[in-house]
């Protein structure tokens, strides 16, 4: 089966997230190819809370019922808590997607997570996570 194609997707943000709150949610648009199960990609921020100007790629892996991804932004963002968003020059950290197919609502669905890589004793790092919630994620057809 060939996986290739156009994606769209909606994220909630989890408790303990900086934009968690009920109904907060982003929508996003992939579009991928793939080969061996294996794909490669562009994501875009469609509308909601936390959205992004910038493209972010997209790596992972997909077999049918389950999906596993990251997407990166070309720049880090954030909020500043006052409603505006922040962009820095280095890209963003990966967030990291896994899903599992759902024959009764043809979404891929599961869970996402955001973590960073904070300095610690001058030499050590290690992940901190920063939020996670859920997400849905059906392929469409091209308008």
């Amino acid at each position: 089966m060939d996986f290739s194609g156009k994606y769209k997707g909606t994220l909630w943000y989890g408790e303990g997230y900086a934009l968690s709150s009920p109904n907060n949610e982003l929508s996003f648009q992939m579009q991928i190819e793939e080969k061996d199960n294996w794909f490669t990609g562009i994501a875009t921020d469609i509308d909601g809370v936390g959205m992004s100007v910038d493209e972010a790629k997209v790596e992972g892996i997909i077999n049918g019922i389950h999906i596993e991804f990251d997407r990166i932004y070309k720049r880090n963002h954030y909020d500043d808590g006052n409603g505006n968003t922040i962009y820095e020059n280095q890209e963003g950290f990966p967030i990291y997607y896994e899903g599992t197919y759902n024959d009764e609502t043809g979404y891929y669905e599961g869970s996402w997570r955001y973590s960073v890589l904070r300095r610690f004793l001058f030499f050590f790092t290690k992940p901190v996570s920063i939020g996670s919630g859920t997400f849905r994620l059906k392929k469409v057809e091209i308008e």
